[in-house]
Protein backbone atom coordinates (compact mmCIF):
# COMPACT_ATOMS: atom_id res chain seq x y z
CA UNK A 1 0.00 0.00 0.00
CA UNK A 2 2.75 2.44 0.96
CA UNK A 3 5.36 1.29 -1.55
CA UNK A 4 8.78 -0.17 -0.98
CA UNK A 5 10.56 3.09 -0.22
CA UNK A 6 13.95 2.37 1.28
CA UNK A 7 13.29 -1.29 2.00
CA UNK A 8 15.86 -3.58 0.35
CA UNK A 9 14.72 -6.95 1.73
CA UNK A 10 11.69 -8.29 3.55
CA UNK A 11 12.22 -11.12 6.05
CA UNK A 12 9.17 -12.78 7.60
CA UNK A 13 9.35 -15.21 10.53
CA UNK A 14 6.40 -17.45 11.38
CA UNK A 15 3.93 -15.22 9.54
CA UNK A 16 0.44 -16.66 9.04
CA UNK A 17 0.35 -15.56 5.40
CA UNK A 18 -2.83 -17.49 4.65
CA UNK A 19 -4.35 -17.20 8.11
CA UNK A 20 -4.84 -19.26 11.24
CA UNK A 21 -7.25 -22.14 11.76
CA UNK A 22 -8.21 -24.70 14.39
CA UNK A 23 -7.32 -24.05 18.01
CA UNK A 24 -5.23 -21.01 17.15
CA UNK A 25 -8.27 -19.35 15.58
CA UNK A 26 -10.61 -20.62 18.30
CA UNK A 27 -8.53 -19.26 21.18
CA UNK A 28 -7.16 -16.13 19.50
CA UNK A 29 -9.71 -13.80 21.09
CA UNK A 30 -8.73 -15.03 24.56
CA UNK A 31 -5.12 -13.97 24.04
CA UNK A 32 -5.35 -11.24 21.40
CA UNK A 33 -7.40 -8.31 20.28
CA UNK A 34 -10.70 -8.91 18.50
CA UNK A 35 -9.81 -7.01 15.31
CA UNK A 36 -6.44 -8.73 14.89
CA UNK A 37 -8.04 -12.11 15.52
CA UNK A 38 -10.72 -11.39 12.92
CA UNK A 39 -8.10 -10.33 10.36
CA UNK A 40 -5.95 -13.43 11.02
CA UNK A 41 -8.79 -15.86 10.22
CA UNK A 42 -8.02 -17.99 7.17
CA UNK A 43 -10.98 -16.60 5.21
CA UNK A 44 -10.79 -12.99 6.39
CA UNK A 45 -11.32 -10.08 4.02
CA UNK A 46 -7.96 -8.64 5.08
CA UNK A 47 -5.94 -11.77 4.20
CA UNK A 48 -7.87 -12.40 1.00
CA UNK A 49 -7.17 -8.85 -0.14
CA UNK A 50 -3.53 -9.06 0.93
CA UNK A 51 -2.98 -12.37 -0.89
CA UNK A 52 -4.57 -11.09 -4.10
CA UNK A 53 -1.86 -8.48 -4.44
CA UNK A 54 1.59 -9.04 -5.89
CA UNK A 55 4.67 -9.42 -3.75
CA UNK A 56 6.94 -6.38 -3.64
CA UNK A 57 9.71 -6.26 -6.22
CA UNK A 58 12.31 -6.65 -3.46
CA UNK A 59 13.57 -10.04 -2.23
CA UNK A 60 11.19 -11.70 0.25
CA UNK A 61 12.50 -14.38 2.61
CA UNK A 62 9.85 -16.30 4.52
CA UNK A 63 11.09 -18.36 7.48
CA UNK A 64 8.55 -20.92 8.70
CA UNK A 65 8.58 -23.65 11.31
CA UNK A 66 7.26 -27.19 11.29
CA UNK A 67 7.40 -30.20 13.55
CA UNK A 68 4.21 -29.82 15.55
CA UNK A 69 1.07 -31.81 14.77
CA UNK A 70 -1.84 -29.39 14.65
CA UNK A 71 -5.48 -29.33 13.63
CA UNK A 72 -5.27 -29.97 9.90
CA UNK A 73 -1.61 -30.96 9.57
CA UNK A 74 1.93 -29.99 10.50
CA UNK A 75 3.05 -26.53 11.50
CA UNK A 76 4.79 -24.54 14.19
CA UNK A 77 2.13 -25.06 16.84
CA UNK A 78 0.38 -21.81 15.93
CA UNK A 79 0.43 -21.61 12.12
CA UNK A 80 -0.01 -24.53 9.74
CA UNK A 81 2.95 -24.98 7.42
CA UNK A 82 0.69 -24.70 4.36
CA UNK A 83 -0.70 -21.41 5.68
CA UNK A 84 2.75 -20.00 6.37
CA UNK A 85 4.31 -20.72 2.97
CA UNK A 86 4.23 -17.76 0.59
CA UNK A 87 4.17 -18.23 -3.16
CA UNK A 88 6.90 -16.20 -4.86
CA UNK A 89 9.01 -15.84 -1.72
CA UNK A 90 12.12 -17.76 -0.75
CA UNK A 91 10.52 -20.14 1.79
CA UNK A 92 13.00 -21.54 4.32
CA UNK A 93 11.70 -24.22 6.68
CA UNK A 94 13.00 -24.83 10.20
CA UNK A 95 12.27 -28.29 11.59
CA UNK A 96 11.71 -28.21 15.31
CA UNK A 97 9.33 -29.38 17.99
CA UNK A 98 6.65 -28.05 20.28
CA UNK A 99 7.30 -28.14 23.99
CA UNK A 100 3.61 -28.04 24.88
CA UNK A 101 0.88 -25.57 24.06
CA UNK A 102 2.50 -22.87 26.20
CA UNK A 103 5.80 -23.05 24.29
CA UNK A 104 4.97 -23.76 20.66
CA UNK A 105 7.74 -23.74 18.09
CA UNK A 106 6.14 -20.54 16.77
CA UNK A 107 7.42 -18.66 19.83
CA UNK A 108 10.64 -20.62 20.16
CA UNK A 109 11.79 -19.65 16.65
CA UNK A 110 12.98 -16.39 18.21
CA UNK A 111 15.33 -18.24 20.58
CA UNK A 112 18.68 -18.08 18.79
CA UNK A 113 20.29 -20.54 21.21
CA UNK A 114 17.61 -23.12 20.51
CA UNK A 115 17.17 -22.45 16.78
CA UNK A 116 20.35 -20.82 15.41
CA UNK A 117 19.18 -21.81 11.93
CA UNK A 118 16.62 -18.98 12.05
CA UNK A 119 19.41 -16.42 12.54
CA UNK A 120 21.37 -18.01 9.67
CA UNK A 121 18.26 -17.79 7.47
CA UNK A 122 17.78 -14.12 8.37
CA UNK A 123 21.36 -13.39 7.35
CA UNK A 124 20.87 -15.40 4.14
CA UNK A 125 17.73 -13.39 3.38
CA UNK A 126 19.59 -10.13 3.82
CA UNK A 127 22.47 -11.06 1.49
Amino acid sequence: IFGEGRVDHLVLIGTPNKGVVGQTADFCSWLGEQLECRDLQEDSLFLNKLNRGALPSIPVTNIVGTGCMMDGGWGDGTVLLDNALLEGAQNLVVNGKCEGSVNPLHLMLRDIDKYPQVYEYVLKGLE
